[in-house]
This record gives C-alpha cells, structure tokens and sequence, in this order.
C-alpha cells in the first residue's frame, strides 16, 4: 500500500526524484499514466495488470474510450540509479507540471517545478503543487465524513 505526500522537484528535463518509501515498493520498472484528476498516476507492474482488467469488465463501448483516453498517455518508465523517473513530455504538459503555457511560452532550460507525489493506496499520484493544494484545500471534511457514513465507518 502506498503512503504519503512527498513534495519535490521536477527538473528542467522533466525528472523528478521519488522518495524511497515510494521506491521500495514500485520496483525498477513503472507504469505511468494519466489521472482523471488532472495528475498523473504510478503504478507497479502488478498493480497495472489489476487496474486493466478492471477496464475491461466494463462494457465494451465505455472500456474502448477508457483504453483511447488512458493508454495513449500511458509508457512504461524506468527508475534510473538515482531514483528517479522522467516523466513523458505530454504527460508533463497534461498534468501541468511545468506550469500553463500559452502558444508563446518557449521552454526555458534551468527551470524547476514544484511538485507533489502522494500514495493513495494501489497507486502512487504526481500532482503540479499548485493544482495539489487547490484539490486538498476544495476537500471539506463533511464530505469525506459523508463517504466514510456510506461504508459504515
């Protein structure tokens, strides 16, 4: 199970650091992909399988937009020696790690991003800090408490 929030960088080559907590159970080789909530999600090779076949016990017309949606931003990355990850440029550009661009904005080399990694469970998410904080600070406790009556907890 992953947990935690950890807040890092994302370098001007699109790499970002994961923390060992995170490391140790990911493994070497992860799947990436985008979130519906405008982050990015890490998943072990394992965990990856699960969430596919959980794709395809929906109907086959909503799991065909599912795959088209998710798979075309999804890649297979590789955690390097120093423990971290490069992060695809459209995946980047999705979760707006680097930031909003408009058509003008060039790419500037040097520049680094705030961003966050939380576990949530089965998976791991990368948010740009920006977009984190407004998600957490949207987040009012009656709602969870709400969530939490519907379990029984």
């Amino acid at each position: 199970m992953f947990l935690g929030e950890y807040r890092h960088t994302l370098d001007s080559k699109k790499r970002t650091f994961l923390p060992s907590k995170l490391r140790e159970k990911l493994g070497s080789e992860v799947v990436i992909a985008r979130g519906v909530d405008k982050c990015l999600t890490l998943y072990t090779a394992e965990g990856w399988k699960k969430f596919e076949e959980k794709i395809e016990e929906l109907p086959p017309i909503r799991a065909r937009a599912v795959r088209r949606w998710l798979y075309g931003f999804s890649g297979e990355v590789t955690i390097d020696s120093q423990g971290r990850i490069a992060i695809p440029k459209n995946l980047v550009e999705y979760a707006e790690l680097a930031g909003k661009k408009s058509d003008d904005d060039k790419e500037e080399k040097g520049n680094v991003y705030n961003i966050v990694s939380v576990g949530v469970g089965d998976h791991v998410e990368i948010w740009s800090e920006q977009e984190y904080e407004n998600v957490i600070n949207n987040m009012s406790a009656d709602q969870i408490a709400a969530a939490l009556a519907e379990l029984g907890m």
